[in-house]
């Protein structure tokens, strides 16, 4: 699953992207990158793939679930998500 964040970008305190698979009907697999103080921390995309690799290794959008990568105080994170075609929007 092609992880739809830009290497050399800047992601900060939010941004969700939306991978849409359609063989044998649409659905969509959603990646957010989240922190508790939104505008705050910022991270590059290659570095926030790393982060979802920990999730979803080489199973791409079979496995949901999130990571923790940095201290309570700052509450960063990185969540894979299953989304209905419809539902499915490109974020932050």
């Amino acid at each position: 699953m092609p992880l739809l964040y830009s290497d050399n970008t800047p992601y900060c305190g939010y941004t969700s992207r939306i991978a849409r698979m359609c063989k044998g009907g649409c659905a969509g697999c959603t990646t957010i990158f989240t922190c508790s103080n939104h505008n705050s921390y910022c991270y590059y995309g290659w570095w926030l793939k790393q982060q979802f690799n920990k999730i979803y290794g080489k199973v791409g959008c079979g496995r949901c679930g999130s990571y923790t990568f940095s201290a309570e105080s700052t509450g960063c994170r990185v969540t894979l998500n299953y989304c209905a075609l419809y539902s499915c929007n490109d974020s932050g």
